[in-house]
């Protein structure tokens, strides 16, 4: 996104004008180095606490650069306004009369202008420099390319999750949790499947929030049955459904096929209102 944002018509257009065109030029060129070893990042992140503080750096500082090329597009529209109403003074005065009441709060070569561009300047340098910092830090933290699609294909060892959790040390988290709720004791009255997606890059708190839910008080009477699985990286639809009867039915299946197994599992849960939690998946296949 930041980088179609630094190749846009506005942006590109204003960078030539406040003459900040060679910093942005810098970003565009260390953006996708950083991208290409994202992926290695999410994996690592989760074991070494040094990939953990480049990753949350990484992302304040993509906040920032939002930020900033929506200032300069914004400021890119000023400029154009301007230029529209300066040609626009050869009309006739009630046109001209209504381009200057649409642009009231538009001007060119006020003393705040002059500050505005200064300030751009410093932060496009500002970023430039945490950005160059950053890539730096890539290449200690020993982050290689990976292309995503590759990632099933990589054997990791990835821990596994449970609904278990010291509810003491948890902060911060209350609203999310109280929303959650809200929607679940909404849909558990609906006489349909319903799905709550959390999304989130790893690490952010999504167990952590979903924990809050599994276990409250106020679920009790709202379901017949809960079910905790932990999919992972091995998207293995076999796996996963066995995973899932096996916690509702509290019994071990081994070695059956798919349509078996599910069959067993409408068994156990037609007719009945269930909440199931599929934590950690990475999968984007829709249909699977």
């Amino acid at each position: 996104m930041l980088l179609e944002k630094l190749a846009s018509r506005a942006v590109s257009n204003h960078a030539r004008q406040e003459g900040i065109h060679r910093e942005l030029k810098k970003l565009e060129k260390m953006l996708p180095d950083i991208r290409d070893v994202l992926v290695d990042a999410e994996e690592k992140q989760m074991t070494n606490d040094g990939v953990k503080s480049w990753m949350e750096d990484l992302n304040d500082v993509a906040f920032d650069l939002d930020d900033l090329l929506d200032d300069i597009a914004t400021e890119a529209l000023r400029l154009e306004l301007n230029m529209l109403e300066s040609e626009a003074s050869s009309s006739s005065k009630v046109r001209k009369l209504l381009i200057l009441t649409c642009c009231t709060s538009f001007s060119s070569s006020t003393p705040s202008a002059i500050k505005l561009d200064h300030n751009m300047m410093s932060k496009v340098e500002e970023i430039t420099a945490r950005l160059e910092n950053i890539e730096t830090r890539q290449n200690s933290l020993n982050l290689v390319e990976i292309v995503e699609g590759d990632r099933s294909n990589r054997v990791r060892k990835r821990r596994d999750t449970s609904s278990s959790m010291d509810k003491s040390h948890v902060y911060g988290r209350e609203n999310d949790k109280e929303a959650i709720l809200d929607l679940l004791i909404d849909e558990a009255s609906v006489d349909k499947v319903s799905v709550i997606p959390i999304v989130g890059m790893g690490d952010v708190g999504k167990t952590t929030l979903t924990k809050l839910v599994y276990d409250n008080e106020r679920l009790k009477g709202h379901f017949d049955l809960k079910a905790w699985v932990c999919v992972s990286d091995d998207f293995d639809i076999v796996g996963v459904t066995k995973k899932i009867l096996e916690a509702v039915s509290s019994t071990t299946h081994k070695d059956e096929a798919l349509n078996m197994l599910q069959q067993k599992l409408k068994m156990n849960l037609s007719g009945k209102r269930f909440l199931l939690v599929l934590d950690d998946v990475w999968n984007e296949n829709y249909k699977e």
